[in-house]
């Protein structure tokens, strides 16, 4: 009797310790997201990938840094503003999360030498995949899929808001 009481409280402590688990990670899967959306917000508007460093994997930073070069060729900077970003799906387990989000954007581009505004701004929404990968207690970014673009508003020309 005792040791079907001690089975029975292991496993129902068990049981708790499994669900709650998971709620911690999905935060912390959540928080990576946003830690990266922040630092793409910077790393495009400093035009320095290397801000992303801490919550990006290498190959992902690569892909930032091809952006960034782009920028400095056209003597562009873009400063960009996440009006939204809403959690829609997190699966995986282990080390490995896919998240699903829709993000609402606003973008502008300036010129780096004279500052004077080059185009937008502009409002775009995306469905977006991250996948993320645990490194030792953090959870970094290791590829973004951009899955749906739309509803381009150009807000200087409209005056529309979406």
């Amino acid at each position: 009797m005792k040791r079907t009481l001690f089975f029975l409280l292991g496993a129902a402590f068990l049981a708790v310790s499994c669900t709650s688990a998971q709620p911690d990670t999905d935060e912390a899967v959540k928080s990576a997201v946003l830690r990266y959306t922040q630092g793409i917000i910077k790393a495009y508007r400093d035009l320095d990938p290397e801000i992303l460093a801490s919550v990006t994997s290498q190959r992902q930073l690569t892909k930032v840094d091809i952006v960034v070069q782009s920028f400095l060729q056209a003597d562009r900077v873009m400063d960009s503003e996440l009006l939204s970003l809403d959690f829609k799906e997190i699966e995986g387990d282990g080390s490995s999360r896919r998240v699903r989000t829709v993000e609402k954007w606003r973008y502008k581009w300036v010129n780096v030498k004279s500052g004077d505004l080059v185009e937008g701004p502009r409002e775009v929404r995306y469905e977006i995949s991250y996948t993320l990968a645990r490194e030792g207690e953090s959870w970094i970014v290791e590829d973004v899929e951009i899955i749906d673009e739309s509803r381009h508003i150009d807000v200087a020309d409209s005056g529309a808001r979406p």
